[in-house]
């Protein structure tokens, strides 16, 4: 079957939610330690965590999932059109001008506008309703995404050239089960494929900033970790025809991913891990009952794990090892120290 062309995917000026991803030149480890000059890139995908904080302050997009590996990332984006078409014209102004202020700004921060920059930019209606549109694009933000990762890289390189393969990958996610599917997938992703789990690594991760922001709240502590990500519990009276911002201004809204918390989430995750990894004869109760309320066959479930979440073997630098899942209590025990969550109830 041919893949749909990019304008089929995201459709123009409607909400979607799309799963994006995009593989560095010829799948070389420029986020990571390559094996072949044994120089260890893996400070860049702090660059992507610090760029990704600052597209959705200015975007009219959300970020429900993301993962930086060694050659390559994912990120969930659920674009906002309502939200950026009631924007004011020195807020959309403003916005963009954080994100091209007319000279490059490859250090992790942003130029803040004058106000009269941001005044006669509103001024030009032309351009004013061009950025209204690309405040709510997928292919805007991962060009803001990509183009900084890039020529950052390769001024630290002294170079010139391709950093990522080619454009961006991605595909419409247009159900809840597909939603929570490739979370799960993305969350995972490191696992997948063998890397090392550090709190440097984790915490570089979607997984890993919910984790540590839930133990902050945990220890009495700000929740600071996750306020860029969207919120993960979905909000039953947000109104959908308002698209209320977030008060914050660290995220676009407070509305909210999925209909489960993130404690029966995180044991969903340990139960598929545990099923894919195992065998179809370790499903538990406890997934058969996440998979009823969800109303997620195990055949779905099956086929899920096949596309995203068999275990195989990845070629790391020089060495090549068998993957083996960590237990998710490990997980959090590694970005600061929890106890598991309970079990579900209902």
């Amino acid at each position: 079957m041919a893949r749909k062309s990019r304008h089929q995917t995201v459709l123009d000026g409607k909400p979607g939610i799309y799963h994006c991803f995009q593989r560095c030149v010829r799948r070389a480890f420029l986020m990571g330690r390559d094996g072949y000059s044994g120089n260890d890139y893996s400070h860049r995908r702090q660059w992507i965590a610090e760029r990704i904080q600052l597209l959705v302050r200015c975007f009219a997009i959300d970020v429900g999932f993301h993962a930086s590996m060694s050659n390559h990332l994912h990120v969930v984006l659920r674009t906002l059109p309502r939200l950026a078409r009631r924007m004011g014209k020195q807020e959309l102004a403003r916005r963009w001008l954080r994100l091209f202020p007319g000279k490059q700004v490859l250090d992790g921060n942003w130029i803040e506008p004058t106000q009269e920059q941001v005044e006669e930019l509103a001024k030009d209606k032309k351009k004013i309703a061009d950025v209204r549109k690309r405040l709510s694009d997928v292919s805007w933000f991962m060009r803001c995404l990509d183009e900084y990762v890039a020529r950052r890289a390769n001024r630290e390189d002294e170079m010139s050239g391709r950093f990522w393969q080619g454009r961006f990958g991605c595909r419409s996610l247009e159900t809840e089960k597909e939603l929570l599917v490739c979370g799960v997938y993305v969350d995972l992703n490191q696992l997948r494929a063998g890397e090392d789990l550090t709190p440097q690594t984790l915490h570089l991760t979607s997984l890993g900033c919910r984790i540590a922001a839930r133990l902050e709240e945990e220890n009495g502590r700000p929740r600071t970790a996750d306020t860029w990500l969207s919120a993960f519990t979905l909000d039953p009276t947000f109104d959908e025809e308002a698209e209320i911002p977030s008060d914050s201004r660290d995220r676009p809204t407070e509305k909210g991913l999925l209909a489960m918390t993130f404690e029966s989430y995180l044991q969903l995750l340990d139960e598929v891990r545990r099923a894919t990894s195992e065998g179809e004869a370790a499903v538990s109760e406890k997934l058969t009952w996440f998979m009823e309320q969800l109303s997620i066959t195990w055949n779905e479930m099956k086929k899920a794990a096949r596309r995203y979440l068999e275990p195989c073997a990845r070629k790391q630098a020089a060495d090549t090892q068998d993957v083996k899942f960590a237990n998710l209590a490990e997980l959090t025990a590694l970005v600061g120290g929890s106890q598991p969550a309970t079990e579900p109830s209902g």
